[in-house]
């Protein structure tokens, strides 16, 4: 930029030395003229150099206003695809087909073998058995009574918290403070949804216990069937 000031300059110089008058050969400087043009060049540039510094506001002002703060980068775990998607998306179909092998339901197999394996019963377990699974049975259901009482309790706390955020929301005056009101509670939303859906595993698990308990009643009452007619084909007697 210096160097395009100075051409500026030399040129005007230039201009000034070709319109004045000649004598005797000897060219003459318009010093006032020059001084002038010196002037309004350097007026020139301060207002460019002013012009410059605006457009760096204006620009620092856009970036912040319009630019990316990394809000992708916190709790990247939420990216996640085994936190994304909760289970595989077949499972829906896999269970309404009849006859769906355990092994086909991709990342959940495993663990449903586990519990299939655990919960089975394939020999008949013995008279003494029957008590147990009564106190199995009624242990769990008191855990689960415990867990939605807590949950309702979770709830009731949470709901008078957010009565407050709102008459706080509804009183105030100051923008930011009614931003940041606002932001924290969808926060809250947020995590209300989320324990809504790990409520509703716990429902979804509580269906399958009841059901589970139903397939072990079944599964010993065939045993203890087979167990029966074996103890009758040894000629002994069936209390044998």
């Amino acid at each position: 930029m210096r160097k395009a000031l100075c051409t500026v300059v030399l040129v005007g110089m230039l201009g000034v030395v070709s319109g004045a008058p000649a004598r005797a050969q000897v060219p003459v400087i318009d010093t006032t003229a020059v001084a002038q043009l010196i002037q309004q060049v350097s007026q020139s540039l301060q207002q460019l150099q002013a012009a410059q510094s605006e457009l760096q506001q204006v620009q620092t002002l856009v970036t912040g206003v319009t630019g990316g703060r990394g809000m992708d980068q916190i709790a990247g775990t939420l990216f996640q695809p085994t936190v994304r998607t909760a289970i595989p998306d077949t499972t829906a179909n896999l269970l309404g087909t009849v006859g769906s092998a355990i092994n086909t339901f991709g990342s959940l197999s495993s663990a449903a073998q586990t519990i299939r394996s655990n919960g089975q019963i394939t020999t008949y377990p013995g008279n003494s058995w029957f008590a147990a699974e009564l106190s199995r049975t009624g242990d769990r259901r008191a855990v689960e009574m415990a867990a939605a009482l807590q949950i309702y309790n979770t709830s009731v706390t949470r709901r008078a918290n957010l009565d407050l955020l709102r008459q706080q929301l509804a009183n105030t005056t100051d923008q930011a403070t009614a931003l940041q009101l606002g932001a924290r509670i969808q926060t809250e939303m947020a995590q209300g949804i989320n324990d809504l859906q790990a409520s509703n595993a716990l429902l979804i698990q509580q269906t399958a216990n009841a059901a589970t308990d139903a397939q072990r009643q079944h599964e010993t009452g065939a045993t203890q069937l087979n167990d029966f007619i074996t103890r009758m084909r040894n000629g002994k007697g069936w209390w044998q």
